[in-house]
């Protein structure tokens, strides 16, 4: 199986948001790429089956719901470096409990 590398657009607001990803995805890195902050994955491109794939937006000095134990996907600079923002994997509970 060919994996390709992938980027997938995420949102810049802080809160709590989900994205559909290929099975079997790989997440590499968050950046910001022409004003947009995206996410790189490594995903088979024949794969038809999406998985969701649930994250965080966090802006520095704000309050959010980032756990220690949460993966941390990367940190991405919009507005020459006047907004910060920082993005973390979340879970389906937390998701459920706080996207309403």
């Amino acid at each position: 199986m060919m994996m390709k590398v992938y980027k997938f657009d995420l949102q810049v607001k802080p809160g709590l948001y989900e994205i559909g990803l290929p099975v079997n995805s790989v997440v590499l890195s968050v950046k910001c790429v022409r004003g947009a902050i995206v996410l790189y994955a490594l995903v088979d491109p024949n794969c038809m089956t999406m998985a969701p794939f649930y994250y965080e937006a966090v802006w520095t000095g704000h309050d959010n719901h980032v756990k220690s134990s949460d993966t941390f996907l990367g940190t991405a600079c919009l507005h020459s470096g006047d907004l910060i923002v920082h993005y973390f994997k979340s879970d389906l509970t937390r998701f459920q409990t706080y996207a309403e």
